[in-house]
């Protein structure tokens, strides 16, 4: 039996009456939490190793509901554009240069970053070149060694809208792919499979209802982008008549397992729609306003019971959820004029619990409660950027960094251990993905 109590820790626990513990602990046993109190009341309790938290934070896991790892090989290029001009002036052309040790290596540097965040579970949605199927292997292969909780999500489109040849394939590879995916690494250790039509633009008719069907015979999600910028709303109005939840909703794929990533440009109605079929929205505040994509309605949406998750997503050029967050409640704010509009609580729970609700594991995670899932973090409040702290939400969510995060855990097990990945040489890794940029960038230049 492996055991483990945090003491002295200011505990944000996210549980239904949003209880802050002052002074509190934190018993995890065999990878559960066994017992959360105060550090009086638990001062009795034997452990193998006891963890002082005296002046830091301790919350759930956050959950980074939407992101691409293997954009990352691209940091910092095709910026000042906004996204069709972004994915057609570099994202695609990078992608279809890439091989299979890029697409290992740039997906484990992501998920380093992620966990040096405070993430313990994302939703990993890659789109790499139809005929190099065997990167998204390589890609779990990569999550599978982290260790943390990965809702992996193979794009695919079978229309060749705005994309290259190379990133579209026929519906019956598709198909087979898909479950080759499912069939592979669904519930293989700590990762799950959704299907992911990556656009409605890109996917036909009949490739949705297929993905509907393998999300019903699996009981898979559906990660999708959705009305993500003004551009290809009027697209997407001109081949249907209406909006991208109106046609999900005609084309049967609306329901509890449908993860509407962006949801920019969707209408009241949409948003009712939403709400009916228990839909999960998902936030990407900071890289709406890099592609200039626009705000998405979230106050109107949480208003109706729509559960919004919030993500990093690729062109924000990071996976700090800290940085999402704070956006997530300016953006809002800015946009209505009301500074009430979305407040630091808010945002704390759309990275956390909601997350945990878009995973449909808000029963495991998403908040610190005796019987769920270890996934913790301790946040490092004693510091300049965080001193003094007179509300610990409002400071982890307008204050803080990802560089204030020191322990990240999942399931009992620490994949950040006093500032230091546990499971590889970070350093290492970063002079590999670096020379691998480098050779890539050499590669896709000689092509053009």
């Amino acid at each position: 039996m492996n055991t483990i109590l945090i003491t002295n820790a200011i505990i944000l626990t996210l549980n239904s009456e949003r209880e802050i513990i002052n002074n509190g602990a934190i018993f995890i046993e065999n990878g559960r939490i066994s017992k959360i109190s105060s550090t009086y009341e638990l001062d009795s309790v034997n452990a193998d190793e006891v963890i002082d938290s005296r002046g830091q934070v301790v919350l759930p896991g956050l959950i980074n509901a939407h992101t691409h790892t293997a954009y990352y090989m691209m940091r910092g290029l095709g910026m000042d554009r906004d996204l069709l001009d972004w994915l057609k002036d570099v994202m695609w052309p990078w992608l279809m240069g890439m091989d299979g040790e890029d697409a290992y290596l740039t997906s484990l540097l992501g998920y380093v970053e992620c966990i040096r965040s405070g993430t313990t579970s994302l939703i990993d949605n890659q789109n790499f070149p139809f005929r190099n199927n065997y990167f998204y292997d390589m890609a779990a292969q990569a999550a599978s060694l982290t260790k943390l909780r990965v809702s992996f999500a193979p794009g695919f489109s079978d229309i060749q809208f705005a994309s290259p040849p190379d990133m579209v394939g026929s519906l019956k590879e598709i198909e087979i792919e898909c479950r080759r995916m499912i069939k592979t690494w669904h519930c293989k250790g700590r990762i799950k499979i959704c299907v992911s039509p990556i656009n409605l633009l890109f996917c036909s008719d009949d490739s949705i209802r297929m993905a509907t069907n393998l999300m019903k015979e699996f009981g898979v999600q559906m990660h999708t982008h959705v009305a993500e910028s003004k551009r290809e709303y009027d697209n997407l109005k001109k081949r249907f008549g209406i909006g991208y939840i109106e046609a999900f909703s005609k084309l049967g794929a609306l329901n509890e397992n449908f993860q509407s990533v962006h949801s920019v440009w969707i209408t009241d109605q949409e948003i009712e729609l939403m709400a009916k079929s228990g839909a999960t929205a998902i936030n990407n505040p900071t890289s709406n306003m890099m592609l200039a994509s626009g705000v998405a309605p979230v106050a109107k949406m949480l208003n109706k019971k729509v559960n919004v998750a919030l993500g990093t997503d690729s062109p924000n050029n990071n996976n700090d959820m800290f940085e999402a967050m704070k956006y997530a409640s300016l953006l809002q704010k800015v946009e209505s004029l009301d500074p009430l509009s979305m407040s630091a609580p808010k945002a704390l729970e759309m990275a956390t619990i909601n997350g945990a609700r878009a995973l449909q594991m808000q029963d495991q995670i998403g908040s610190l409660e005796e019987g769920k899932l270890a996934d913790i973090i301790i946040v490092d409040c004693l510091k300049a950027n965080t001193t003094p702290m007179h509300d610990p939400v409002s400071t982890l969510v307008y204050s803080a960094k990802a560089d204030n995060v020191t322990n990240v855990m999942v399931q009992g097990e620490f994949l950040l251990r006093d500032g230091r990945i546990t499971f590889l040489n970070e350093n290492k890794l970063i002079e590999e993905v670096q020379h691998r940029a480098d050779m890539l960038r050499m590669r896709v230049n000689q092509k053009k």
